[in-house]
């Protein structure tokens, strides 16, 4: 019995941690980033941008929301966008969603974005064949370099028949769909669930808020 429930440990930690495919090596992206939006405003008090409904993309990125606010529309020098209400990012088929969020670029580059407000992302189809693989934090930063999500504050992600709440940070691989916690000592331990469930039967819906 002990061995059973010890086998059965082993494999809940391995569907969770370790890769479900080797990481694949992603040719660098040069194409150029691309703005479209509605009116842009420069707030000569501020000296800032508004930008009503942006839709930035750049390679197999996209990032929309219903307003923004921007040092510079220069993507070739430093920059940071802060964007509110509605703010969507894709990044290939992975969707994610929040309140509010902020990204920076630089040399024409996107460098990392940062999200807020019941902050959600979504892998609708990862290539196991496993079920989408969904999470949420009150904090959740995309590193476009590293293809990483990192889910600070409350986070938790629902991967096949696995349920992790988050004692610390959780890292989302978006390569390797793998899971694992941050190097940050934990105030509160990780908890992960198997959920039993029958074929055909709909993923457990996100933890309560």
């Amino acid at each position: 019995m002990a061995s059973s429930f010890r086998n059965l440990v082993i494999c809940a930690l391995a569907a969770l941690v370790s890769p479900v495919l080797a990481a694949q090596n992603v040719a660098a992206c040069h194409d150029a980033v691309a703005l479209d939006s509605g009116p842009l405003v420069l707030d000569r008090k501020t000296n800032l941008i508004n930008v009503k409904t942006p839709k930035i993309t750049q390679c197999n990125v996209v990032i929309t929301a219903d307003d923004a606010t921007a040092t510079k529309i220069d993507f070739d020098a430093q920059s940071e966008w802060r964007f509110k209400g509605h703010v969507r990012v894709s990044v290939d088929q992975t969707l994610l969603a929040a309140d509010s969020a902020v990204f920076s670029f630089a040399d024409g580059r996107l460098a990392r974005g940062e999200l807020t407000g019941s902050a959600q992302f979504e892998d609708p189809h990862p290539e196991d064949g496993k079920g989408p693989i969904s999470g949420g934090a009150g904090r959740l930063v995309y590193d476009d370099r590293a293809k990483t999500l990192v889910l600070s504050d409350n986070p938790w992600v629902h991967k096949d028949r696995y349920q992790i709440q988050g004692g610390c940070d959780l890292v989302y691989d978006l390569n390797d769909k793998g899971v694992t916690s941050g190097s940050a000592a934990c105030a509160e331990k990780n908890t992960i669930r198997v959920l039993q469930r029958q074929d055909g039967e709909a993923p457990p819906a996100a933890p309560a808020k």
